[in-house]
C-alpha cells in the first residue's frame, strides 16, 4: 500500500512537469500564454517601484496623497513611480 501512495503523491507533480516540458517543445505559444506571461507580469509588478526609484524616474506624489501621508504618519510623502499598464497580449 505505501508504494501506491508514493506513486500517487509523485505522479501528479511529475505529470505537470512532463506536460509543461511537452508544451514548451510542441506548443511554445501556449506555454508562453499560460506560464511565461504571468511570470513576467509578476516579476514586473514586484520590481517596478524599486527600479524606477533607482533610476531616478519617480514623480512627486499627488497633493491628496501627500496630505494623507502627512496627516496619518507625520512625515513627508516619498516620490512615487509613474503609472504603468498591463502588458499587451497581442
Amino acid at each position: 500500500m505505501p508504494d501506491v501512495m508514493t506513486l500517487m503523491e509523485l505522479g501528479g507533480p511529475l505529470a505537470v512537469i512532463g506536460g509543461a516540458a511537452y508544451a514548451r517543445k510542441a506548443h511554445p505559444a501556449a506555454c508562453w500564454s499560460t506560464v511565461g506571461l504571468p511570470l513576467s507580469v509578476v516579476r514586473l509588478m514586484a520590481s517596478y517601484g524599486s527600479t524606477m526609484d533607482t533610476c531616478g524616474l519617480t514623480v512627486e506624489p499627488s497633493r491628496l496623497r501627500a496630505l494623507a501621508v502627512r496627516a496619518t504618519t507625520r512625515r513627508e510623502a516619498r516620490p512615487v513611480p509613474p503609472r504603468r499598464s498591463m502588458p499587451c497580449l497581442s
